[in-house]
């Protein structure tokens, strides 16, 4: 299922180079950054248990990716979010998101979109305050609150 999914994003989007960030980390002991900069536990209130089963397969999906030339990331003490981020800001030219996270949006610039899979819809820079019902401008000060 992932791979159709992922050969439709390519047939769609045409893209030269994919990349592929995963919330791993590779390094033990490794504790996100902002579990340490709060007093409180952080994303304390996820359920996990039934993540367990979707993510059955992620090391075998990880290999099948490096094989066919996906850049496959992990973080550090960042999450995958970060890296994303970090990605859209340092690759040159036009970047598509995939995700279902509307965090995400506050990435929507002239160069990058964000593609939302559950909702089928590409958000760029010329309708993003349709899907957001906010000013580009103040959308990061709008999920701080």
């Amino acid at each position: 299922m992932f791979f159709r999914t992922l050969r439709c994003y390519v047939r769609d989007f045409e893209p030269d180079c994919i990349y592929s960030v995963w919330d791993k980390k590779l390094l033990r002991p490794s504790t996100n950054f902002r579990k340490e900069a709060v007093n409180v536990e952080y994303k304390a209130n996820r359920d996990y248990s039934e993540l367990k089963e979707i993510h059955a397969k992620d090391e075998l999906i990880m290999d099948m990716l490096k094989a066919l030339g996906v850049k496959v990331l992990f973080p550090r003490v960042m999450e995958g979010d970060d890296v994303i981020a970090w990605l859209s800001h340092t690759l040159p030219g036009e970047k598509v998101v995939v995700s279902v996270d509307h965090d995400f949006f506050q990435l929507v610039n002239d160069c990058t979109s964000v593609f939302s899979p559950i909702k089928k819809v590409l958000v760029e820079q010329n309708n993003l305050i349709e899907h957001t019902k906010v000013n580009p401008d103040n959308f990061i000060l709008f999920k701080a609150i």
